[in-house]
């Protein structure tokens, strides 16, 4: 039971929605949150959910405020330039000045820079309309952006804790060309966040080696995935008469390298001629999106099937892991985070088959899936595969190292238990 008159201030991109990050991250973590506040309220940048109208699905003790997302100044950069003479963005300019290397990237540090005064102003408001105080309540930032910056900001001006996941592009300043963050500013916000929840070892250790007079505020929290059917009995190994499956979930776009998982799994198919095999994609998206569908039309192998399933609820997705899943998941990415819907396979004892990247390395090893370096060779990675994936013995071995595997390090549940935990000790 949550203890008297403790509130969650919740803030998020778009949530309560059907964004599929979003909705997995949150819909387990406010589970877990209601079990230590009596009232969780939700506000989002965005309001696609309200025009959806999915606060009407909201469990009791959570409710959604809008305020932020009526606000002119939100959407507006033209209405942003007149925070331009306010203190904290004046100061970060003079930071975002020393450390811009172009035009575009000193005009991104000040619409930071701005956002977060925007963003503060609407926190402030429902802080008050609410009459809520420091002792009762606490300011959580579901990404590691601007709503991060404006609960820091809260708190150095008003006293209130607050706290913030990270998680890839809200955490690595990589691609400057996209991205730009004053790293002064960030250290200076960092005084006034109580804690960083990464979602990866990776992660922390980013922060801790940019920031190492805060590395004590650097926690590992992995958002992991939920197991909302419990498996069914049906044998993987069933012999010759079912076709070998392979799924990949994932986004049509250039990271995930589909063509390559269409290629390899070709010469899998060439090279093993007397094994049915059957490929699923489910997912969807616009990076040369007819070129791969060609690709998987023209594919001649008689012994090989190419589905593109589409875009799936994620229901759907586990009915299927649940009732009949395939043996293997492929993922071929040439860059990853902690990919949940891997996690999601994996929770159903379904092996992976996956490049060394990012840090899928925290949640697979040699005992869960096969792993292959970023460069891989489609030839020579189909000729392994071709030896190993038909092996019903370590399939089934690497099915139940899956399970292990998801249960100790990527399990939703409890790990957002422990995030609730961190973020409660804080009243």
């Amino acid at each position: 039971m949550a203890d008297s008159n403790k509130t969650l201030i919740y803030c998020t991109n778009s949530y309560p929605s059907d964004v599929y990050s979003e909705k997995v991250f949150a819909d387990s973590e406010l589970e877990a949150f209601r079990e230590y506040f009596d009232r969780i309220i939700l506000l989002p940048v965005d309001d696609l959910g309200h025009k959806l109208g999915f606060e009407s699905q909201l469990p009791d003790g959570v409710e959604v405020d809008w305020s932020l997302t009526r606000q002119k100044a939100t959407h507006s950069r033209l209405v942003k330039l007149f925070y331009i003479f306010h203190p904290y963005v004046v100061r970060s300019l003079i930071d975002v000045t020393r450390e811009a290397r172009s035009a575009s990237q000193w005009l991104k540090g000040f619409m930071q820079a701005a956002n977060t005064i925007t963003i503060a102003r609407a926190v402030k408001k429902v802080l008050h309309n609410n009459k809520l105080l420091p002792g009762n309540s606490v300011l959580y930032s579901l990404w590691f952006l601007d709503t991060a910056s404006a609960n820091a900001y809260i708190a150095s001006k008003y006293g209130w804790k607050c706290i913030t996941r990270a998680h890839t592009s809200d955490l690595y300043d990589i691609d400057t060309h996209r991205i730009f963050r004053s790293a002064e500013v960030r250290r200076r916000l960092l005084g006034h966040i109580e804690s960083v929840i990464t979602i990866s070892e990776h992660g922390r250790r980013y922060l801790a080696n940019k920031f190492p007079e805060h590395i004590s505020k650097f926690k590992v929290i992995r958002l992991g995935s939920n197991r909302s059917i419990q498996p069914g009995s049906y044998s993987l190994a069933d012999g010759v008469s079912r076709p070998l499956e392979i799924y990949t979930v994932a986004r049509i776009t250039d990271c995930k390298r589909l063509s390559l998982i269409v290629d390899i799994i070709q010469k899998i198919a060439h090279y093993t001629p007397d094994r049915k095999i059957r490929w699923t994609l489910i997912g969807d998206g616009d990076y040369r999106r007819e070129e791969l569908l060609a690709q998987i039309e023209s594919a001649d192998e008689p012994n090989l099937e190419l589905r593109h399933a589409g875009l799936l609820k994620n229901e759907e997705i586990q009915e299927i892991y649940a009732k009949r899943p395939p043996q293997w998941f492929m993922l071929m990415s040439d860059t990853e985070g902690l990919p949940v819907s891997m996690g999601e396979a994996m929770s159903y004892g379904i092996p992976v088959i996956t490049t060394d990247v990012g840090q899928i390395g925290e949640l697979v090893d040699s005992k869960s899936g096969l792993m292959f370096p970023v460069d891989v060779d489609p030839d020579e990675c189909a000729r392994m595969l071709a030896n190993m994936i038909f092996d019903t013995e370590r399939q089934r071995s690497m099915s139940l190292e899956a399970v292990a595997a998801w249960e100790s390090r990527f399990n939703a549940s409890v790990l957002a238990h422990q995030t609730a935990a961190l973020v409660n000790a804080l009243l």
